[in-house]
C-alpha cells in the first residue's frame, strides 16, 4: 500500500478494487494495520499523482495480494465519505484475473496478514468501511446512505456519513454538442474560423500541443466578450433533452460530471442546466488580458484518464472527440460499466 503525505484536511483520493476470478470469487484481506481495528478490506490505496484509477487499482493489487496478471480493470463505483476532519473519495475498480495466476501472498504482512477468495453473498466481518460501501454497489444493492465503522473505528465515533452515488460521465465537444465544437462555435461568431481551422489543422499534424493551442486562441479571440460567450452559449446546438437528463440523474440521487478541453469559461454553463460538477481547460476570463496558465489547459491523456467511466448508468454508449479536431458523430453521452458481477 502506497503511502502518499498529504495536507490536514486536504481530501484524499483512493481506489478500492473487486478482483474477480473466474468462478465469481473475489479477493479479500484481512486488514491488521497497526493502530486500526482489524477488518476484512478489498484492495486498494491513494491515487498516486498522474495516475488514473485502473492504474491505481492494478497497483495496490500487486502491491499487497503479489497478484500482477489483472485484466479488464474498470471503474464501476465513486463512494464520498465526510467528516469533520477530511473528505475521503473512493473509486471502485473490477478487474479480473486469470484462476491459475489468482494466488495471493503478502507483501506487507504489516498491513494484511492474509487473503482470501470469498463468494460476494459469503464474506467474512467486519468488513472495513469504504469496502463495505463498493461491495453494496457491486451487488447491485441500494446504497446505504449510512455505513457503521469496524469495532473501535473512528468513523462510529464521529458520525461519518458515506454518500455513494452512481457517477454519470459526459464528453461536451462533439456530443452534447451536435456535430460541432465550443471552439467552433465562438470562431464563427466571432469571425474567424478560418484561423481557427487552420490552428485545428496544425494540432493534428501535431505541430501545436493543448497549451500552444490554448494560447493562440487567446489571441485570436481578443473581441470575446462575457455577453457574447453567454449568446453563443445559448445558441449552441445541445442535444435534445439534456436538462431533462440531468433533472432525472439528479432525482435519482446520482451524479453528473462533464470532462472537455474546452475553456471552462464556456462549459461551465453546463452547471445551470443540471450537471453537477464541469472540469475544462481553465482560461482566464474574457476580455483576455494575460494568457492562459499552460498547467491549466488539459490535454488528451488528462481529459480521458480516470474518468472514461460511471457506474451503472441508464444504457447509453460514450463518444470521446478531440475539442479541437473534426467532431464525432451525434450520440448519447454516458460512459458506462454495468454491475461488476459475472
Amino acid at each position: 500500500m502506497t503511502s502518499v503525505p498529504v495536507q490536514v484536511g486536504a481530501p484524499i483520493v483512493g481506489v478500492g478494487a473487486l478482483l474477480l476470478r473466474p468462478d465469481g470469487a473475489l479477493l479479500i484481506g484481512h486488514r491488521i494495520k497497526r493502530g486500526k481495528p482489524a477488518s476484512w478490506c478489498l484492495p486498494g490505496g491513494h491515487v498516486e499523482p498522474g495516475e488514473s484509477f485502473e492504474a491505481a487499482a492494478v497497483r495496490e493489487i500487486a502491491e499487497e495480494s503479489g497478484i500482477r496478471t489483472v485484466t479488464d480493470a474498470r471503474v464501476f463505483a465513486v463512494v464520498l465519505h465526510t467528516d469533520a476532519d477530511r473528505t475521503h473519495l473512493t473509486v471502485g475498480v473490477v478487474a479480473r484475473v486469470a484462476l491459475r495466476d489468482a494466488v495471493a501472498s503478502t507483501p506487507e504482512p504489516e498491513v494484511f496478514d492474509r487473503w482470501v477468495w470469498a463468494r460476494p453473498t459469503e464474506l467474512p466481518a467486519p468488513l472495513f468501511p469504504a469496502s463495505a460501501a463498493l461491495l453494496a454497489l457491486g451487488r447491485g444493492d441500494a446504497p446505504p446512505r449510512r455505513l457503521d465503522g469496524v469495532p473501535g473505528d473512528r468513523s462510529r465515533r464521529t458520525g461519518a456519513r458515506w454518500a455513494m452515488s452512481r457517477l454519470h460521465v459526459f464528453d461536451m465537444d462533439g456530443t452534447l454538442l451536435r456535430g460541432t465544437t465550443a471552439s467552433l462555435q465562438i470562431a464563427r461568431r466571432l469571425d474567424c474560423l478560418p484561423a481557427l481551422l487552420r490552428l485545428e489543422a496544425a494540432f493534428t499534424s501535431g505541430a501545436v500541443d493543448t497549451r500552444a493551442f490554448a494560447a493562440e486562441i487567446c489571441r485570436l479571440w481578443q473581441g470575446l466578450t462575457p455577453r457574447v460567450v453567454r449568446d453563443v452559449f445559448a445558441e449552441a446546438p445541445w442535444i435534445d433533452g439534456l436538462p431533462e437528463v440531468l433533472d432525472d440523474i439528479r432525482g435519482r440521487g446520482e451524479r453528473s460530471v462533464v470532462v472537455t478541453m474546452s475553456p471552462d469559461f464556456f462549459a461551465d454553463g453546463l452547471r445551470d442546466l443540471g450537471v453537477d460538477e464541469v472540469v475544462a481547460s481553465r482560461f482566464p476570463p474574457p476580455p483576455f488580458r494575460t494568457a492562459p496558465d499552460p498547467a491549466g489547459i488539459l490535454s488528451p491523456s488528462t481529459r480521458s484518464g480516470p474518468w472514461t467511466g460511471s457506474a451503472r448508468p441508464p444504457p447509453s454508449t460514450a463518444t470521446h472527440v478531440s475539442p479541437t479536431g473534426t467532431p464525432a458523430p451525434t450520440s448519447p453521452c454516458s460512459a458506462h460499466c454495468g454491475t461488476p458481477w459475472p
